[in-house]
């Protein structure tokens, strides 16, 4: 994880006139995995009352790269999205672990 930002793997956002930077978007079951189980024993989750609503770590993971003169990131909040193929739902970023197939790795 630590080499990925040397890799030259970022490009312009499609929506590049309010997103200002380069990203590289990747999914990964594994690192899921790992943050779903490091959140889920770290008793956070139980302090924030949220140990029953909380299914994983979304398996799709963005990383921006910012240079000085870069347009600025606008503030926004993802909207919520329900494709039936292949189960997804969603009511911000978080989705439902039911008939993920990234999870299947």
């Amino acid at each position: 994880m630590k080499e990925l930002h040397q890799l030259g793997l970022y490009i312009q956002p499609l929506n590049s006139t309010t997103r200002g930077g380069k990203r590289v978007i990747f999914h990964s079951a594994i690192l899921s995995t790992a943050l779903s189980t490091a959140v889920r024993t770290s008793g956070l989750l139980k302090a924030l009352n949220l140990d029953s609503s909380f299914a994983f770590v979304n398996y799709v993971f963005r990383l921006n790269c910012f240079a000085p003169g870069d347009n600025k990131f606008d503030v926004h909040r993802d909207t919520p999205l329900d494709r039936t193929s292949p189960s997804i739902h969603s009511s911000s970023t978080s989705q439902e672990e039911k008939g993920n197939p990234m999870l299947s790795e």
